[in-house]
């Protein structure tokens, strides 16, 4: 007799429906608890953020403070609160007739429902923190975190792939900048005259059994799509390390994307782009003497230039956003206040374009990394009566022969030239910053806003500060918001 009994068909449906319903509750609760974990994750550079008062609702969201990285992508903080970080490629539509860039009228709160530990000293974003749009009136929300899942196995195949040998010639620099070493074999694939990156640099041996240098995980350079010759490389590199101030990573990074973005606006006769040597061997580049960067070189400003060429020919994250040219100290300390050392008014910013802009974040940070004041040579050209601004004239005494009505030295009784002491022009000293940077007026908005006067079509904006230097961008509007910010 079995022991099996039959169910009334009511009672398996039931049961079935039961059975479903915890299915679902389990499958909800899983989807709960994933959505918990993902809104706890870390939001890296690159990551999408979401406006419902944009006309294109869906933009970017971009890292512009150096932080450390996951997943190769640097780590998004409280600090990006600016139209440079939150890009958004639509019109507001809640400015009138709907006609404002959002770069241009966003107006940003606090980061809210942010991660709770540190990032070098500032509270990091996760997936589910918002901010506030003040002229919009909405909440800017981040759709995904930017983290990928990644693989924790490399399959079979993938080793042994990792394993072949690539018989090639070039030079090899280490990712860090440093120099490995070249080859150049008749045997061998490709130029001497290639550029490739490696992680590193062993020993191995080839077909024959012979004993070799192998460079680990090679990458071939390019410059649009161009293999960069060794000599264009080390060119750049030595252009872009006198440019910069010193071994600062950003600053390397920052006035290698500017140069390089440069040379892809200058069109040459033939109708193609300009190489990016071309521009910096041009009037582009005031440095002197320039020549092409040794391998022996390998100081830390070295290093620290050809890894920012790699960071640029790897098609890594500008975070110029865009910049062209920038500016040192000069600009901070003449403004268009003082008659600078060549004996013209201001900084020549001032006469060569519409307007000039620098969100409040990026000029704080530029006027921190600069001192209180600076000097300059002092050609003599100043006159006293029509010079303006501020500025100090120091001098310093020097022995100067005594001539007389004809010139010649006057002799003392030892029969030799006599001597006198005179001052003479030394050195102009600026005060940081000029006047113009502290005048209210053109603080009106919580940002700095210059109107020239010059009948030019493009303006100048600022798009970040590195090292003691300010980086520029052309555009014909204004970026940031023209609201008067009431006091």
């Amino acid at each position: 007799m079995s022991d099996n009994i039959a169910l009334p068909q009511e009672n398996i449906a039931e049961i079935e429906a039961e059975r479903s319903k915890k299915v679902v509750e389990i499958d909800k609760k899983e989807k709960e608890k994933d959505k918990a974990e993902e809104d706890q994750q870390f939001v890296i550079d690159g990551t999408i953020i979401q406006c419902t008062s944009c006309m294109v609702p869906i933009g970017t969201l971009k890292v512009n403070f150096d932080t450390p990285t996951i997943q190769n992508k640097k780590t998004a903080t409280v600090k990006e609160k600016s139209a440079l970080s939150l890009k958004f490629s639509g019109n507001c539509l809640k400015s009138p007739y709907q006609a404002s860039p959002c770069m241009a009228v966003m107006q940003l709160g606090e980061w809210q429902d942010v991660g709770t530990t540190l990032v070098q000293d500032q509270k990091p974003l996760i997936k589910k923190s918002t901010i506030m749009c003040n002229f919009g009136g909405s909440k800017i929300t981040i759709t995904k975190s930017g983290q990928i899942n990644v693989p924790s196995v490399i399959t079979g195949k993938e080793k042994e792939k990792e394993k072949e040998i690539q018989y090639v010639n070039g030079h090899f620099y280490n990712e860090d900048g440093a120099f490995e070493g070249k080859v150049d074999i008749k045997t061998n694939t490709g130029d001497v005259i290639d550029v490739y990156t490696c992680t590193g640099k062993g020993k191995s041996k080839d077909k024959d059994g012979k004993e070799i240098d192998v460079y680990n995980g090679i990458k071939l350079m390019k410059e649009n799509d161009v293999n960069i010759t060794h000599s264009d490389f080390c060119y750049i590199a030595y252009v872009v390390k006198m440019e910069a101030g010193g071994p600062d990573f950003k600053e390397l990074k920052c006035i290698a994307y500017s140069s390089y973005n440069y040379s892809n606006t200058v069109t040459l006769k033939k109708g193609e782009k300009s190489k990016w040597k071309q521009v910096l061997a041009g009037t582009y580049s005031s440095v002197d003497d320039k020549q092409e960067l040794t391998d022996t070189s390998n100081n830390q400003k070295s290093k620290l230039t050809r890894k920012a060429i790699f960071y640029v020919l790897n098609g890594e994250d500008d975070l110029t956003n865009g910049a062209t040219f920038w500016d040192g100290t000069d600009f901070l300390a003449w403004g268009n206040s003082e008659t600078n050392p060549y004996n013209n008014l201001g900084q020549n910013k001032f006469d060569e374009y519409k307007f000039i802009e620098i969100p409040k974040d990026i000029y704080d940070s530029y006027l921190a990394a600069n001192r209180t004041s600076t000097k300059y040579p002092d050609r003599g050209n100043h006159n006293e009566k029509t010079h303006k601004g501020t500025h100090e004239h120091i001098t310093k005494k020097v022995k100067k022969k005594i001539l007389d009505k004809d010139k010649k030295p006057v002799l003392g009784k030892d029969g030799k030239p006599t001597f006198e002491e005179v001052e003479v022009p030394s050195k102009i000293k600026y005060a940081i910053p000029a006047a113009d940077f502290e005048n209210q007026d053109y603080w009106k908005s919580g940002n700095f806003y210059y109107d020239t006067g010059v009948n030019e079509t493009y303006g100048i904006s600022a798009m970040v500060s590195a090292g003691e230097s300010i980086f520029w961008k052309k555009t014909k509007i204004r970026l940031t918001s023209e609201t008067i910010i009431k006091k």
